[in-house]
This record gives C-alpha cells, sequence and structure tokens, in this order.
C-alpha cells in the first residue's frame, strides 16, 4: 500500500477497507478535526489522514476507532469508544471511525486491505 500523491492531493474521496466497508477520506485539517463530530449515530464511517490522536469531546453517541500504520497494520484498537475522551497511537498515520456498531472491527496488529477511489 502507498500513500503518495492521490492521497495527499485529495484525488481519491473514498476508501474500501475488506471486509470492513467503505470509508469516506478526510484529509484537510478542518475534515480531520470535526471527524464525526456533529453527526448522527448512521453517519458513515470516515478515515482520517494522516492522525495519531483524536478526541470524543462535544460527541453525542460512542464510536469504534482504530489506527494504523503506512504499512496498514492496526497498532491501536477500540469499540464503543464513549464522548469525551482523548486517544493517541504513536507511529499511527491515519485512524478509522464509525459510529459504534456491533458488527466486525479491525483488531490489533490486523493488516488491513485498502482500495481506493473515487466513488463509492
Amino acid at each position: 500500500m502507498t500513500w503518495g500523491g492521490e492521497v495527499a492531493t485529495g484525488t481519491f474521496l473514498y476508501l474500501t477497507i475488506a471486509p470492513y466497508g467503505t470509508f469516506h477520506l478526510l484529509w484537510t485539517l478542518s475534515q480531520r478535526f470535526k471527524g464525526l463530530l456533529g453527526s448522527k449515530s448512521d453517519a458513515p464511517s470516515v478515515l482520517l489522514w494522516p492522525c495519531a490522536s483524536i478526541h470524543t469531546f462535544g460527541m453525542h453517541y460512542p464510536i469504534d476507532i482504530a489506527f494504523a500504520d503506512a504499512s496498514g497494520t492496526v497498532l491501536l484498537s477500540k469499540k464503543s469508544m464513549f464522548p469525551n475522551h482523548l486517544v493517541s497511537s504513536k507511529g499511527s498515520l491515519f485512524v478509522l471511525e464509525r459510529p459504534a456498531s456491533p458488527d466486525a472491527w479491525p483488531q490489533e496488529l490486523e493488516q488491513l486491505s485498502i482500495t481506493f477511489g473515487k466513488d463509492v
């Protein structure tokens, strides 16, 4: 997996991470700062890039998170993280977020399979 110019320029808007679904790429500073803040519990999954730290201050529902490094290896994974927390993961390049769900979620040390795309 490479994180080259296509991602840096925002060419790709969506990424598919099998078997976890499609994630909307948030790559600008303002997009990453907001993340899922202000959304409802049926919000789409997002990938914040680059990102090694997130917060849930102001959130109204719990979220699932997974931090991964440049090779796509999951370094930290948490399910149902409640509002008003701060978490970081040294060495992370990106983080996955979604409203908390009983569905499958990446586990620590799992190697993610990512497909880039412009459309869902």
